[in-house]
């Protein structure tokens, strides 16, 4: 359902080769925040819109 919350972390699924995020992030990272937005409780959709309405600067705080 669109409006249930997640009860795993929000994770990096993949990382496309030779893309910005190759330099940084890893398969299975776990994130911790969007430009300081805590993802804990986030529904996925809103997670989603932070990272896409971000534009030219992404903040992500990652667990490994």
């Amino acid at each position: 359902m669109e409006d249930e919350k997640f009860t795993r972390p929000s994770t990096v699924l993949q990382v496309s080769p030779g893309g910005p995020a190759a330099r940084s992030l890893r398969a299975m990272d776990e994130i911790i925040t969007i430009n300081n937005v805590p993802t804990k409780n986030m529904k996925h959709k809103e997670a989603e819109q932070l990272i896409r309405n971000s534009g030219d600067s992404l903040s992500l705080t990652i667990k490994r």
